[in-house]
């Protein structure tokens, strides 16, 4: 069997049989992989830590002749995030972006750049704990955008006017997923505190402080951005049924 080396973050893993598991693993080299981890949940196994959902980790893969055929042979963890998954809630952001990369992505899709977004989101959740929501928010608009599917929020997405700060009617428009400006343009009408936390979650790795002091404004921020994700993916997430508005 050959065998080679990944990076990889943990999507999610499915018990089988007594003692082991399936993991969909998203790997830097490979795209989206399943492997079989034979013996994992054996009380003895030293390999079961290390394959917890959003770690991020370093695997050997051993490969059939056919290539569906794959086992994980040994693993180490360079992050398991542990600041992140000391809470309930945090934990299920971070369920979240990995959901999203699972729905997202096809199986042996490599996409480095995405890889790379999402080891760096975990990074900054893992370690900046009183912004989780617009560090969400970030994620699923750039994910998106590598993805081909981008929110137009740094420019009208009818006229190709850029958004300055200074229009004096701004609008969302589900159907063009992005803004649109003038009075009688149809869509949702924003405040400019709202256009303005939009378009610096799309055009900056850094917000402004002060966008992210009025929670109205960051759930309503946070409410387009799910409707646009949810319109991509035709369905809600699990993690959304299962833990509510995280």
């Amino acid at each position: 069997m050959p065998r080679y080396l990944v990076e990889a973050v943990v999507l999610k893993s499915i018990n089988y049989q007594d003692t082991d598991r399936i993991v969909f693993l998203f790997t830097r080299e490979k795209g989206k992989i399943l492997v079989s981890a034979r013996g994992v949940r054996k009380i003895s196994s030293k390999r079961g830590g290390n394959l917890d959902t959003l770690n991020h980790i370093s695997a050997s893969i051993s490969e059939g002749n056919n290539k569906k055929y794959k086992i994980v042979t040994e693993v180490t963890t360079t992050n398991s995030f542990k600041n992140l998954k000391k809470s309930l809630k945090n934990s299920a952001r971070g369920f979240y972006i990995v959901e999203l990369v699972d729905k997202l992505l096809d199986e042996g899709q490599v996409n480095e750049k995405a890889f790379d977004l999402l080891v760096e989101s975990l990074q900054k959740m893992d370690s900046s704990l009183n912004n989780e929501v617009s560090r969400v928010n970030h994620f699923e608009i750039k994910l998106m955008q590598l993805l081909g599917y981008e929110m137009v929020l740094d420019r009208c997405s009818k006229t190709q006017k850029k958004y300055d700060g200074s229009w004096k009617v701004v609008k969302y428009n589900p159907s063009f997923g992005g803004f649109v400006s003038g009075p009688t343009a149809p869509g949702i009408t924003l405040n400019k505190q709202t256009a303005d936390l939009l378009y610096e979650l799309k055009t900056k790795d850094n917000i402004t402080k002060k966008l992210l002091e009025d929670k109205k404004v960051v759930q309503k921020v946070d409410e387009i951005i799910k409707s646009f994700v949810s319109d991509v993916l035709e369905d809600s997430t699990k993690t959304m049924r299962v833990f509510g508005q995280i």
